[in-house]
């Protein structure tokens, strides 16, 4: 069922511009979001202006450590968030060891609605030691942030707000589903997943289970963690991941270079296979 359309006084449409070339504008602008996630979550709508002054920016994420009503933030243009991305999805499994307030989960998880929303028929698995925190993630991470994109975008790229552990995307057929560590290995064993994100993995003592059933089924497996391997998933992200070898510890030899700066987006050019061989 199509959405209504939205009226949402917090934007206008630009003026001066016809409906025919404000609909081509905009084809044009969703052609150009879908081909790269960072080029998408770092744009800013030029087809719409925010009635209260601010930059109209596509997608805004929440620091939950301001002390404000609405603490909202863009999406930062930082360089290692473009390479996080592209490591993402060139390889099977990825595990990130990060520090608190890295960023590492709200970027996994705008990163799991760009895709969802521009890919056909893409299920992303997200786990948390318990439900209720899986599905505050989504909330938080994914549905708050598309009620703040322009109306328009939002109309494009529906997202129904119910049931809690799942969101589904009315254009493209693609499903968010918030597990448990319980359930999350019941999950993969009987359904086959695009992406399954595992977040604060050496807090789930289920982990090693979940890699194991989630391996056959699953084309990308995101592992990250802020603990060491004294908790009680920590040995098993450390043996699933190899970090048991110093050899795997050394430096990425990533091309940095191969990141040029077009106006405010960073977009990733091609880097040969040998870039990423210290995996």
């Amino acid at each position: 069922m199509k959405p209504k359309t939205l009226n949402d006084e917090r934007f206008r449409d630009v003026r001066h511009v016809s409906e025919d070339s404000l609909r081509e504008w905009r084809t044009y602008l969703l052609k150009q979001w879908g081909q790269s996630a960072i080029s998408f979550l770092t744009a800013v709508d030029p087809t719409s202006i925010r009635t209260d002054g601010k930059t109209n920016y596509v997608w805004n994420t929440t620091d939950e450590r301001e002390k404000v009503d609405d603490p909202e933030k863009p999406f930062p243009n930082w360089l290692y968030l473009a390479v996080l991305f592209d490591l993402i999805e060139r390889y099977a499994v990825v595990g990130i060891q990060k520090s608190r307030q890295a960023f590492a989960t709200t970027s996994l998880m705008a990163y799991a609605f760009w895709e969802c929303a521009f890919k056909r028929s893409r299920k992303t698995l997200v786990s948390k030691a318990t439900l209720p925190e899986a599905q505050e993630i989504i909330e938080a991470k994914i549905r708050v942030p598309w009620g703040r994109m322009p109306p328009w975008l939002r109309e494009v790229l529906w997202i129904d707000d119910k049931p809690a552990n799942k969101i589904r995307f009315r254009n493209s057929g693609s499903v968010v589903i918030a597990v448990a560590q319980n359930a999350a290995v019941r999950t993969m064993r009987g359904v086959t997943a695009s992406r399954v994100i595992v977040d604060e993995a050496a807090f789930q003592q289920f982990f090693d289970a979940m890699m194991r059933a989630a391996l056959p089924m699953s084309a990308s497996i995101v592992a990250l963690t802020s603990a060491d391997g004294g908790e009680v998933g920590g040995q098993a992200f450390m043996d699933h991941l190899g970090l048991n070898n110093p050899e795997r510890l050394k430096p990425l030899a990533l091309d940095f270079e191969g990141f040029q700066k077009r106006g405010e987006l960073l977009v990733p050019t091609k880097w040969s296979d040998d870039d990423l061989d210290a995996l």
